[in-house]
């Protein structure tokens, strides 16, 4: 279907994704046979690479296309929302389209038919997004806005204890300040958690305080000073580069 235009094929996608999920809802349990899931997400996945690839050629808009035709109908998705946002200013537009690019399950959507579920393994959609935010956040930089919290994903271990999911922006770089997770690390390597009077409060009290210090989310610091106490914790990427890092500030002369 390379030859089909964007607005046709997204046609096509919404109609096979509804007859798709109607079909997976009369076969469940049938003989244990998934075979129709699995062929039908294959298809449908291609279907969406498809609907990628072409919406270069058509200068085609829609959640997951590439960074091109992002910048390509930037100003007339910006002119759209303020027919509706009269006073917004493109700053405004940029911090929309931002928390926007955060909700990927529910914006993932096309003629009100959601995709995500046959999406999730495309890489050049999550490469796509990952780019559109940095060019954002870059765009606002030069507007003197900087982005001073994002949802972070697949971090916390603790289902009681979620993690600060809003973006919050603001008219000052923060760059070069450590985030909650290595302020937490930092306090654990120069002995703040050994003091008696911080040992005796529990891991809420513990994070309200440095909280009050730092200005950070009290369920986020929570979360990481329970990874200081969990030996079954699995150590991510991320957390090895905080640990090195913090390391690195302690151990220079």
């Amino acid at each position: 279907m390379s030859d089909i235009s964007s607005q046709d094929l997204v046609k096509v996608l919404a109609d096979r994704i509804v007859k798709y999920n109607v079909a997976l809802v009369k076969n469940v349990g049938v003989d244990g046979d998934d075979s129709l899931e699995v062929s039908g997400k294959k298809e449908l996945s291609d279907l969406l690479e498809t609907l990628y690839r072409n919406s270069v050629r058509d200068n085609f808009y829609f959640f997951d296309c590439p960074l091109d035709v992002y910048k390509e109908t930037f100003d007339g998705r910006f002119t759209d929302f303020k027919k509706i946002n009269i006073d917004a200013d493109v700053v405004d537009f940029m911090k929309s389209e931002f928390k926007i690019l955060h909700q990927v399950k529910s914006r993932r959507v096309l003629q009100e038919v959601n995709y995500h579920a046959f999406s999730v393994d495309l890489e050049c959609f999550n490469i796509s997004i990952f780019k559109k935010r940095n060019f954002l956040k870059k765009e606002l930089k030069k507007k003197g806005v900087f982005v001073i919290n994002e949802p972070v994903v697949d971090v916390s271990p603790f289902d009681d204890v979620p993690l600060d999911d809003e973006v919050r922006f603001a008219e000052k770089d923060v760059t070069g300040v450590l985030t909650s997770n290595q302020v937490v690390i930092l306090l654990d390597k120069i002995g703040f958690f050994a003091d008696t009077r911080i040992e005796e409060k529990t891991q809420g009290e513990q994070a309200e305080l440095i909280s009050m210090i730092t200005g950070y989310n009290v369920k986020n610091i929570k979360t990481y000073i329970k990874k200081l106490d969990d030996k079954s914790f699995e150590i991510s990427d991320n957390y090895k580069k905080d640990l090195k890092f913090i390391n690195s500030l302690l151990n220079s002369k």
